[in-house]
């Protein structure tokens, strides 16, 4: 019976947390001097911002006097700078692995044309002294 007990208390609670959720995730209008906070906040911190972030964000001091131009365009040549830095640091570092595993290959490639050429030398000196000892073995059995 504590079982089934138990099982009914988790059901309410999960029901019961269910109702909860809805009532809190319900859909209510917005309050409406919402808006006015809002844009006072977002009007408050375009002041409060310092000169160095408006930088790059707000018209420069010649285009305030009419003169063309905006800082938007040193962030943008800035970022076009950084882009082309990154893709030529990429295109070095793709060429130094391609040419590090072409150094790779050529060194194998030469350990193992020593490798065979020791291994011809090897079987050559077998070959000689397998046909001194035929040659041996052929003078005793005369």
């Amino acid at each position: 019976m504590d079982n089934k007990r138990m099982i009914e208390r988790t059901q309410h609670e999960q029901a019961e947390l269910e109702q909860r959720l809805r009532l809190a995730l319900k859909r209510r209008a917005a309050p409406p001097e919402l808006k006015q906070r809002v844009m006072a906040a977002a009007q408050s911190q375009r002041v409060k911002r310092s000169p160095s972030s408006r930088l790059f964000l707000t018209r420069s001091r010649g285009a305030e006097r009419g003169a063309a131009g905006y800082d938007w365009m040193i962030q943008r040549i800035a970022a076009s700078v950084l882009l082309a830095a990154l893709i030529g640091g990429l295109i070095l570092h793709y060429q130094a692995v391609h040419y590090q595993a072409a150094h790779f290959q050529s060194e194998q490639r030469r350990e193992g044309e020593a490798a065979r050429e020791q291994v011809i030398v090897a079987l050559r000196i077998t070959n000689k002294t397998l046909n001194r000892v035929n040659e041996h073995l052929s003078e005793q059995a005369q």
